[in-house]
């Protein structure tokens, strides 16, 4: 999982490139899911646009969905909201503003 919460902008051609070399960086192991945060319309058309490209690729190894929240990725993957902070850690589960 990871969070694109500032992005620069890419091209479509850089996308493709960078959806390209992730493939080529799959385990052989098995499929795996990967989910991405992007909860501005920037971020979320362009990690939109490479889980497109990496879909689209054969080889590709891995399911990869856009989500707003952190909420909705943690859903996909089927893991706790809660699961990367110990729960008596400050904001344990706690969702970022809305954008």
């Amino acid at each position: 999982m990871t969070d694109v919460e500032r992005i620069p902008e890419a091209s479509s051609d850089q996308l493709l490139e960078l959806a390209d070399l992730a493939v080529e960086m799959d385990s052989s192991a098995g499929s795996s899911k990967f989910a991405i945060i992007a909860p501005h319309d920037l971020a979320f058309g362009l990690a939109g646009m490479f889980a497109t490209f990496r879909g689209a690729d054969t080889r590709s190894k891995k399911e990869v969905a856009v989500f707003r929240s952190r909420a909705e990725a943690f859903a996909f993957l089927g893991v706790p909201d809660n699961a990367t902070a110990p729960a008596d850690e400050p904001g344990a589960g706690a969702q970022p503003p809305d954008a």
